[in-house]
């Protein structure tokens, strides 16, 4: 599990608890209630960036490997020179 999308649903629970308890009690959200709710969502985004940026890596180096194996086979299979 990413660590991206479990900081993303604890965002969005706490959202919905927020909205749930404005709906269901009348509003008992402070200012500052507001603001700590909005930091945990900008700190759930970045850490999804993070993670997203973090498993985009993974697959370039991933790519990167199957083009060399790629290589490597046509070549070993080809009875051309390859390049060393």
């Amino acid at each position: 599990m990413s660590t991206g999308g479990l900081a993303a649903r604890r965002a969005g629970r706490a959202g919905a608890l927020l909205g749930a308890a404005a709906l269901g009690a009348g509003c008992f959200a402070s200012r500052n209630d507001v603001r700590l709710l909005q930091a945990e969502v900008a700190a759930a985004r970045v850490e999804a960036l993070r993670a997203d940026t973090a498993r985009a890596q993974q697959l370039d180096a991933l790519a990167a490997a199957v083009r060399r194996a790629d290589d490597s086979a046509r070549c070993v299979s080809s009875s051309s020179r390859c390049r060393s």
